[in-house]
């Protein structure tokens, strides 16, 4: 996956553990219940808010009823966010001929699964890494910003999209995201990578199987203090320092300013990214 591959490779010392499989009953109530007053605020728009709802309900109706919406805010997203700007990561990762030289036309969304049994413990871990973030620094809006309105924007907490394989998925929802597992050869050197657009995202999807679909994960991601960067090549090395001492807790690196591409935010804190929920999908092809 983008960021994230099967093989074992050495992990930093200063880098978190996986997380354990095991998932403890403290963990997993951790995730405090909403109050009266936000269960009763419905924001359907939120794919945070859904993805949530999903989770507490416990009538079979009412969670199929936010399935519904959710599988439609997020086909409305990956059409919204899809651009027609090609690049070489898309030529270097097609696997079919006739995807190589250019961009998907079109997105259909075949199913999304909530993440659910890992969520808890990962949430909790999420939310006290968030406390202990002291920002500072520039906030950045994304593209993908009008589906969870209900984000964190001081914390610059942000929901984004992960292109990956169905089996990395199904690690990353069962144990969440390993810097042991991470690639190096990003822009930003050992880290996670994750896009505001969908069309960024699918080069690093996948295809199943015979049915063509791929996989997408959405991800909540604390991006903290962020850095941002539209050098066509920026320094691993400083960035990887940066990340080591706290300087920033995310990178931001703007290829749409300095190459016309798709903007890519990294991060190597496992404990900073949150998987929501996993997507089926297909891409339909077209010159342009």
């Amino acid at each position: 996956g983008w960021g994230h591959r099967a093989a074992e490779c050495p992990s930093p010392p200063w880098a978190n553990a996986i997380v354990p499989a095991v998932r403890s009953v403290q963990a997993v109530r951790s995730v405090s219940p909403p109050s009266a007053a936000s269960i009763a605020k419905e924001d359907t728009s939120s794919v945070f808010w859904l993805c949530d709802e999903i989770r507490r309900s416990q009538s079979g109706r009412k969670r199929n009823r936010w399935q519904r919406v959710l599988t439609q805010r997020v086909q409305e997203m990956l059409e919204a966010t899809r651009r027609g700007k090609w690049t070489h990561d898309r030529r270097r990762r097609a696997r079919r001929d006739e995807e190589r030289e250019v961009t998907p036309a079109g997105f259909v969304v075949s199913s999304v699964r909530v993440v659910n049994g890992s969520y808890g413990e990962l949430r909790s871990k999420f939310n006290m890494a968030k406390e202990r973030v002291s920002v500072g620094g520039a906030r950045h809006d994304l593209l993908t910003d009008q589906w969870v309105k209900d984000r964190d924007a001081g914390h610059n907490e942000w929901l984004l999209l992960h292109g990956t394989s169905e089996r990395a998925a199904g690690l990353i929802e069962r144990e969440g995201f390993s810097l042991a597992l991470a690639i190096s050869g990003g822009t930003c050197g050992k880290a996670f990578y994750f896009a505001e657009s969908s069309t960024k995202a699918d080069e690093y999807a996948s295809p199943m199987d015979a049915s063509r679909d791929r996989v997408m994960i959405l991800c909540r991601v604390l991006g903290g203090r962020l850095h941002y960067t539209a050098d066509r090549q920026p320094c691993k090395a400083s960035l990887q320092k940066m990340f080591v001492s706290g300087a920033c807790h995310s990178v931001l690196n703007d290829r749409e300013a300095c190459s016309g591409t798709y903007k890519e935010i990294a991060v190597v804190r496992p404990e900073h990214v949150v998987p929501e929920c996993v997507v089926r999908y297909r891409a339909s092809c077209s010159a342009g």
